[in-house]
C-alpha cells in the first residue's frame, strides 16, 4: 500500500460543517485510511451503490469556495467513512473495519444490558 501524501490527519480537527452536516472531506479521509485520494476516488466511483447521498456527496463550488478547498472535494458523512473501510484496500481500512465492528457490538451490547435491567 502507498501512503497517501502530506501529514497524518487527526480526524477531529477534519471534520467540517457543510449543508448542516459535519463531514471528511475526500482528501483528509483518504490521509486517514493512509491511502492515495485517487485510490479513494475510485473506490467510491466503483462502489457509489454503497454510498447514497446521506453517506458521500459532492461539495458544490460555491461550498467548496466557502471552505477554501480546491477543485470540488466528495464530503462524507461519519457512516460514509466507516462504509469506506469496507471498500478500501489495505490493512489499515480492514483494522478499522474490524474496530468499528466491535464498536458496534459493544453499544449493542451496552443497549441489551439497560434494557434488561430495567
Amino acid at each position: 500500500m502507498i501512503p497517501a501524501s502530506g501529514p497524518p490527519v487527526n480526524a477531529a480537527f477534519a471534520v467540517r460543517r457543510v449543508r448542516g452536516r459535519q463531514v471528511l472531506l475526500d482528501r483528509d479521509a483518504a490521509r486517514l485510511y493512509g491511502v492515495p485520494l485517487a485510490a479513494l476516488r475510485r473506490a467510491l466511483r466503483e462502489e457509489a451503490g454503497r454510498f447514497p447521498p446521506d453517506l458521500a456527496f459532492r461539495v458544490s463550488a460555491a461550498e467548496a469556495r466557502r471552505l477554501r478547498w480546491r477543485g470540488r472535494p466528495v464530503a462524507l458523512t461519519a457512516v460514509g467513512v466507516a462504509m469506506l473501510s469496507t471498500v478500501l484496500p489495505g490493512e489499515l481500512a480492514a483494522r478499522f473495519n474490524v474496530e468499528i465492528v466491535r464498536a458496534v457490538v459493544d453499544a449493542g451490547a451496552a443497549g441489551f444490558e439497560t434494557l434488561e435491567g430495567a
